[in-house]
C-alpha cells in the first residue's frame, strides 16, 4: 500500500483480478483479498490464469502468481528464485503450490549453496515449513512469500557461523542471597497465596487489507479503500447489465422478426386457402347445376316413355316415306354425308400422321368412288321424281 493509503496495484489489474477469481473459486472474497494484498506488498511479482495438470491427470484453470523472491523486493539479487505460486480453488482450506519456474530458472545455479535447496524436490517443488502447519483461518498467501524469503535470506549451510553458548547471568545480586522465608500460617484454614499469573503473550499481528484496527491504514484509507472497491464492483455491475441488456435486446428483434416473417406466411396461406375455396364452391355449384339439367332431362325422358304407347314400334318402321324411291333417296343422301364426313376424318388423320400418304391415297380413292356413285343414284332417283 502506498504512502496515502491507497492501493498501489493498477485498477485494471485489480478489475481483472476480480472478473477471473469469482466464477473459479469457492471462496472468491478471501481469494480476491489475498491476492490483491499479496500483489500491493510484492511488486516484484505478477498474477495471471494458466491450466494446471494435477498428480492424476486432470487439468484446471488456476490463478498463478509468478515473480522473483529475493531479499525484500531485490528481485535481481543472488539469491532470488524464480517462483510460481498456484493457488487452489478451495483456497484457504487448502494452501497454495509452490514451484520453481523452470522456464526462467539457470539450471546452473541450482547448488548446495542454494537456501532452500533443502526444500525443493526432485519435480521443482518447494516444501516449506508453513505448508505443513497450515491453518487456513490464520494463514494467507502473503505469510507464504514472507517464509520463502526469509528463507532466501538465510546464509547457507557452509557459511552459517557455530552458535556461542548463551553468557552466563551476571545482573548484579541482591545483597541478600537467601530468599526471605514466607509467613507463617495463623490458622489451618487460611490458604497459601497463589502464584502470580503468566505474562501475557504478544499477538502476532498479520497484515490484512481489510482491517480497520491496523495501525498504519486510518479510518479515512479504509473509507477511501472501500469507496474505490465499491466503485469497481459497480463498474462491472454496469457493465454485466449493459451486456445482458444489449443480449435481450438483440434476441428480441430476432424474435420480433421471426414472429413477423412467420404472420406474414400465415397471412400467404390463408389467402390461398381462401382462394381454393372459392374455387371448389364455384365448382361445387357448377356440378350442381349440370346435376339438376340432368335430372330435369331425365325426368322427361321417363315421362314421356311412360306416356308413349309405341314402346315396342320401330322408330324406322314409322318414320317412311310415302313411296319406295323417296325412301331410297334417304338412305344415299345419308350415305353421301356419312362418306363426306369420313374422307374429312381421314384427311385429318393424315394431317396428324396417324395415316401415312399410301393408305390415304389408296382409302380417299375408294371413298372418292363409293360417293361418286351414291351422287350418280341420287341424281338419276331426282330426275324420275321431276
Amino acid at each position: 500500500m502506498s504512502t496515502n493509503g491507497k492501493i498501489s496495484v493498477p485498477e485494471g489489474v485489480v478489475n481483472w483480478l476480480f472478473k477471473v477469481i469469482q466464477p473459479i473459486y469457492r471462496d472468491g472474497r478471501r481469494t480476491f483479498h489475498d491476492a490483491l494484498a499479496l500483489l500491493d506488498n510484492f511488486h516484484c511479482l505478477r498474477p495471471r490464469t494458466r491450466v494446471f495438470t494435477h498428480s492424476d491427470g486432470t487439468s484446471q484453470l488456476l490463478l498463478s502468481i509468478y515473480g522473483s523472491i529475493g531479499t525484500g523486493e531485490n528481485a535481481s539479487s543472488p539469491s532470488s528464485v524464480p517462483v510460481i505460486m498456484w493457488v487452489p480453488t478451495t483456497y484457504p482450506v487448502k494452501p497454495p503450490f509452490i514451484s520453481i519456474n523452470l522456464e526462467n530458472f539457470d539450471m546452473n545455479s541450482i547448488s548446495s549453496s542454494l537456501p532452500i535447496q533443502e526444500y525443493i524436490d526432485s519435480n521443482g517443488w518447494i516444501v516449506l515449513p508453513l505448508l505443513d502447519r497450515w491453518d487456513p483461518a490464520a494463514m494467507n498467501l502473503i505469510m507464504v512469500v514472507q517464509e520463502l524469503s526469509s528463507l532466501l535470506n538465510e546464509p547457507s549451510p557452509q557459511d552459517r557461523v557455530p552458535s556461542l553458548p548463551p553468557k552466563p547471568n551476571t545482573q548484579i545480586q541482591p545483597e541478600h542471597t537467601n530468599p526471605p522465608l514466607p509467613p507463617k500460617l495463623k490458622s489451618p484454614h487460611i490458604q497459601p497465596p497463589l502464584p502470580p499469573p503468566p505474562p501475557p503473550q504478544p499477538l502476532s499481528i498479520t497484515l490484512d487489507l481489510m482491517d480497520i484496527d491496523n495501525a498504519d491504514i486510518s479510518m479515512t484509507n479504509h473509507h477511501e479503500m472501500l469507496q474505490n472497491l465499491q466503485s469497481v464492483v459497480n463498474e462491472l455491475y454496469r457493465e454485466d447489465v449493459n451486456y445482458v441488456t444489449d443480449k435481450i435486446l438483440a434476441r428480441q428483434t430476432v424474435m420480433q422478426d421471426s414472429i413477423t416473417r412467420f404472420y406474414e406466411m400465415i397471412a400467404v396461406d390463408k389467402n390461398h386457402i381462401q382462394a381454393v375455396e372459392q374455387e371448389a364452391e364455384q365448382a361445387m355449384h357448377s356440378l350442381n347445376t349440370q346435376i339438376d339439367i340432368l335430372t330435369a332431362e331425365r325426368a322427361k325422358v321417363q315421362h314421356f316413355s311412360s306416356t308413349s304407347p309405341l314402346d315396342d314400334e320401330d322408330v324406322n318402321s314409322i318414320a317412311v316415306a310415302q313411296t319406295d324411291g323417296l325412301n331410297q333417296l334417304y338412305d344415299l343422301v345419308a350415305k353421301d354425308y356419312a362418306l363426306t364426313d369420313t374422307i374429312e376424318c381421314l384427311s385429318r388423320m393424315l394431317h396428324r400422321g396417324t395415316v401415312t400418304l399410301d393408305i390415304f391415297v389408296k382409302q380417299g380413292r375408294e371413298l372418292a368412288r363409293q360417293q361418286f356413285l351414291v351422287r350418280w343414284h341420287i341424281q338419276r332417283i331426282t330426275s324420275l321424281l321431276s
